[in-house]
C-alpha cells in the first residue's frame, strides 16, 4: 500500500491536501522528509547500507535514517517511526528539533542529530530497506563517495559544519592537551612568546596543561614543569604516560618482539634510517645514518647502540622496544612502510609529520592516555580541550570536547576538529587558548 503524504504551503502551513507517494505534487505544495545523523562518542556517523531491492541507489551506503512523514504525522513522529522501522531502534523524538531544514522543489527536509553510543548488535534491520549498518568517520565517507559507494548528499559539508558546532562543550574547559612539534612549536622548534604567554594565562586560569608529544620525555621543552606547572606528560604518542612531578610512569606500552624484528628486517631492505627505542635509550642501524644526520629535522640526538644488523641485535640481546621510527628517503620506501598497516594488527605506522614515520603499539594512543588522565581528575570529555596537527593527534582530537587543528594540520584533523586556527608559525595555539578562555568566561556554573 502506498504511503500517504500530507502537503504544506511554502510557509509550512497544512493545505488540507494529501497525495500518495509517487503521485505528482502540484507546484507550491510540499511534503515533509526527515533524516537522522547519529554520532557515537568517537565522532563517527552511524551509516546504513541500502538493500539490493531498493529502486534508487541499491547497495549504496547512506546516512543513519531517511524517509517521509505519512498521514498527519509531525516531523518528530515521522523521524521516530522511520528510525524504528529501518533500524529497529525506538527513540522518543518529542523534545528534539531539526538542526537544519532544507526546502527543496516540493519538500521540506528536516535533519536531526543525535549523539549516542548505539550498539550495532541492538539494531534490527528492515529487510526491504536495510542490508547492514556500521559507524564511519567523515574521511571514510568522503572516500566512499569518491568510490561511488555512498550516496553523494549535497548536504554533507553542512552536516560536517553542524557536527563541529554541536559537539562543542557545555562545561568549562579544565584540561588542555598540547601537541608539541608543528603545533605548539613553530617550524624552528621554538615556542614563541605569544604562545608561551597564552599557555601561562590558561594555566593561571586553572586549566591543567598536558604536553602530548611523539618525543621521549627528555624531549619535552623545559618550560613545562618550570614556567608552566604540569602533572602529566604524554610521550611517544601515548606509549608512555608520565607522572611529571615524581618522574614515574603510569603506564608503558611495548611492541611485540617478533613483530618488531619482522618490521626491522623489512626496513633494513629499504632506503630508510631506523631508530628503535625503549624509554630514552636509542638503538640505531648504520644504514643511512649519515643521511639522517644531514636531515633537516635532525636535532642532534645520538644513539646508545649502533649496529649494522639492528634486527639481529634486538633479537639476540632480547631487547624490549616501545617505539621505533624511520625516515624514508624516497617515496617508494615511504609508501611501502605505510602499507604495513595492512599487515600487522598489533602496531600502527603513523605519519607524524616532519618526514618521520612512527611505529607504536596499537594499544597506545594520545587519546587513550588523555582519557586516563581526565578520568583520574574526575573530568568528562566535555571539560577537555586538545590541539594538534597530525595523524598521531587524531585520537585526542576525537576524545576532547573542544578541539582545534592548526592551519598546517592534515585534512583528517581539520574535518573533525571543533575549530581550525592559524598555523604553528602564526601562533595558532595562542588563538585557540584565547577562544577557550572566552568560552570559559561565557559559562556560568
Amino acid at each position: 500500500m502506498k504511503e500517504i503524504w500530507q502537503l504544506f504551503d511554502k510557509d509550512r502551513n497544512p493545505t488540507g491536501k494529501f497525495v500518495h507517494r509517487g503521485d505528482p505534487i502540484e507546484a507550491g505544495n510540499y511534503h515533509i522528509v526527515v533524516h537522522l545523523c547519529l554520532f557515537n562518542s568517537e565522532g563517527k556517523l552511524l551509516c546504513q547500507k541500502r538493500c539490493a531491492q531498493k529502486k534508487t541507489f541499491p547497495l549504496y551506503w547512506d546516512i543513519t535514517v531517511g524517509g517521509s512523514t505519512i498521514n498527519s504525522e509531525t516531523s518528530q513522529q515521522g523521524m521516530q517511526r522511520e528510525f524504528l522501522e529501518e533500524l529497529g531502534y525506538n527513540y522518543d523524538f518529542t523534545n528534539e528539533t531539526p538542526v537544519f531544514t532544507i526546502r527543496g522543489l516540493n519538500y521540506f527536509d528536516d535533519y536531526y542529530f543525535l549523539f549516542k553510543d548505539v550498539d550495532l548488535n541492538s539494531l534490527k534491520f528492515q529487510p526491504e530497506e536495510v542490508e547492514t549498518a556500521r559507524y564511519m568517520s567523515f574521511d571514510e565517507i568522503d572516500q566512499m563517495i569518491e568510490n561511488d559507494e555512498f550516496i553523494n548528499y549535497g548536504q554533507l559539508d553542512l552536516i560536517k559544519q553542524c557536527y563541529k558546532i554541536l559537539r562543542k562543550p557545555r562545561k568549562k574547559i579544565r584540561m588542555l592537551a598540547l601537541d608539541m612539534d608543528k603545533t605548539t612549536c613553530d617550524d624552528s622548534g621554538r615556542i614563541t612568546d605569544e604562545v608561551l604567554n597564552a599557555i601561562k594565562l590558561a594555566s593561571e586560569s586553572g586549566i591543567q596543561i598536558v604536553p602530548a608529544t611523539g618525543r621521549p620525555s627528555a624531549g619535552i621543552p623545559d618550560i613545562f614543569g618550570t614556567v608552566i606547572p604540569v602533572k602529566y606528560n604524554i610521550v611517544k604518542n601515548g606509549v608512555i604516560l608520565m607522572d611529571a612531578v615524581n618522574k614515574k610512569e603510569y603506564h608503558h606500552h611495548v611492541i611485540n618482539k617478533d613483530t618488531m624484528i619482522s618490521i626491522l628486517k623489512y626496513m633494513e631492505e629499504r632506503n630508510v634510517f631506523i631508530d628503535v627505542e625503549y624509554g630514552d635509550t636509542h638503538y640505531w642501524s648504520t644504514n643511512n645514518v649519515d643521511k639522517y644526520r644531514d636531515f633537516k629535522y635532525y636535532e642532534g640526538e645520538d644513539y646508545s647502540v649502533i649496529t649494522d644488523h639492528l634486527s639481529q641485535y634486538i633479537g639476540e640481546n632480547n631487547i624490549t622496544c616501545d617505539k621505533s621510527f624511520c625516515v624514508p628517503f624516497d617515496r617508494q620506501a615511504w609508501d611501502e612502510m605505510l602499507a604495513l598497516n595492512q599487515v600487522y594488527d598489533d602496531v600502527r605506522i603513523l605519519d607524524v609529520g616532519l618526514g618521520f614515520l612512527d611505529v607504536i603499539p596499537t594499544t597506545a594512543t594520545k587519546g587513550k592516555s588523555l582519557q586516563i588522565i581526565a578520568e583520574s581528575e574526575g573530568l568528562t570529555p566535555q571539560e577537555v580541550a586538545a590541539i594538534g596537527d597530525s595523524e598521531n593527534d587524531l585520537s585526542m582530537i576525537e576524545y576532547a570536547g573542544y578541539s582545534f587543528a592548526v592551519e598546517n594540520a592534515n585534512q583528517h584533523l581539520k574535518n573533525i576538529a571543533s575549530e581550525v586556527v592559524p598555523s604553528n608559525n602564526d601562533d595558532g595555539v595562542a588563538i585557540a587558548i584565547k577562544h577557550i578562555l572566552e568560552y570559559n568566561n561565557s559559562i556560568v556554573e
